[in-house]
């Protein structure tokens, strides 16, 4: 006849099974919802936010916008004489972000067309990989992925089409005649206020991404500032982070250091006034490397469906949020010098205008 187990048996095995998922659960399942709640953060879409309850909404839109404190120079600057075109010359130089490092760049290519390009977070980055992946494989693309948002989650285009790469380096490995060849580098760029907002309104206030400092935005910009300073001229490089690949320098990216004046810009602004002439840019650059216009046509049509698409309260939200923190910005000249200090060169490298210091 078979003896059951006592129960001091069963309360040690129990206990031990407990403790055994306890330890599971700290060293492999926290990963796995870092992993998670890190992929949910980097491709957020408006409809994330239109499907909260109501209440979840209004907190958002009630959101102070804190303030600054002093409003002195942090850095010693007479606001009422500094000449905003100066403040980086000079012994002001390591005051301000160091030109054309070599931080990230993540390129697609599509070798039919010669044409690569390189995405810059809040640059409108997940439709340039969009239009990337549709040109690659135009028929496999109405086929499998119709839509441009099938694209937005995936790194390659899709299993098998080895269309992504980490800088030049690895385009140049992959394709030997890329220089003789004569292709087309193309990169999105964006006035640098503009994309800051974007992204701390996104990562900042939507996401709570930005470490301690939540929706202040006075200390966020302090913060930032000092990451970028210290990657500019520290020994050890360049600070790597969730963070910092949306808010360091957009020079800093896409082997600019290397490949600036081989590089196409054009300049992407989410004022929808100037939509329409940004799409007929893409589409004379996509006319010009002789792509046939039946695809030029899809892919205008594709981008004229997102847009009407992101018409709606979600976005209206978000816009007058980031409205709210641009003004905040720009009437206070302490935040200014901040933003001119970090992206000078975004401005110069660019064709923007360097802001003064005091604008209403």
């Amino acid at each position: 006849m078979r003896h059951l187990a006592s129960p001091f048996f069963w309360t040690k095995s129990f206990l031990f099974v407990g403790v055994g998922y306890f330890l599971y659960s700290c060293f492999f399942g926290r990963t796995n919802i870092h992993e998670e709640s890190s992929q949910k953060a980097e491709f957020f879409k408006v409809e994330d936010v239109i499907e909260r309850p109501n209440v979840e909404i209004n907190r958002l839109e009630e959101r102070p916008l804190t303030d600054s404190g002093s409003k002195d120079s942090d850095f010693g600057t007479d606001f009422a004489t500094a000449n905003s075109n100066l403040i980086c010359s000079g012994e002001n130089e390591k005051k301000c972000a160091a030109p054309l490092k070599r931080y990230r760049s993540i390129i697609y290519t599509v070798p039919k067309y010669r044409i690569s390009a390189c995405t810059i977070y809040k640059n409108m980055s997940s439709m340039l990989r969009a239009i990337m992946c549709y040109l690659f494989n135009p028929e496999f693309s109405n086929k499998y992925k119709p839509n441009f948002t099938d694209y937005y989650k995936a790194d390659n285009c899709w299993s098998g089409f080895t269309d992504m790469f980490y800088g030049y380096k690895q385009v140049l490995k992959a394709y030997p005649d890329f220089v003789s060849a004569n292709w087309t580098m193309l990169a999105l760029v964006r006035d640098p206020i503009e994309k800051f907002v974007s992204g701390f309104v996104d990562k900042c206030v939507r996401s709570r991404a930005c470490k301690h400092c939540n929706t202040d935005i006075y200390c966020f910009i302090k913060e930032q500032y000092k990451e970028i300073i210290e990657s500019s001229y520290n020994l050890s490089g360049l600070r790597h982070s969730y963070v910092n690949d949306h808010f360091f320098p957009q020079n800093w990216q896409c082997d600019m250091s290397t490949y600036y004046r081989n590089y196409t810009f054009i300049k992407f602004s989410s004022d929808p006034e100037t939509i329409p002439k940004f799409y007929q840019k893409i589409a004379d650059l996509l006319t010009s490397r002789k792509i046939e216009d039946k695809i030029v046509a899809e892919i205008l049509e594709h981008l004229e469906k997102e847009r009407s698409q992101n018409t709606n309260s979600g976005r209206l939200l978000l816009d007058s949020l980031a409205k709210g923190y641009m003004l905040k910005i720009k009437s206070n000249p302490k935040l200014m010098e901040y933003m001119i200090r970090m992206y000078y060169h975004d401005f110069r490298l660019f064709g923007y205008e360097i802001p003064g210091l005091r604008n209403k």
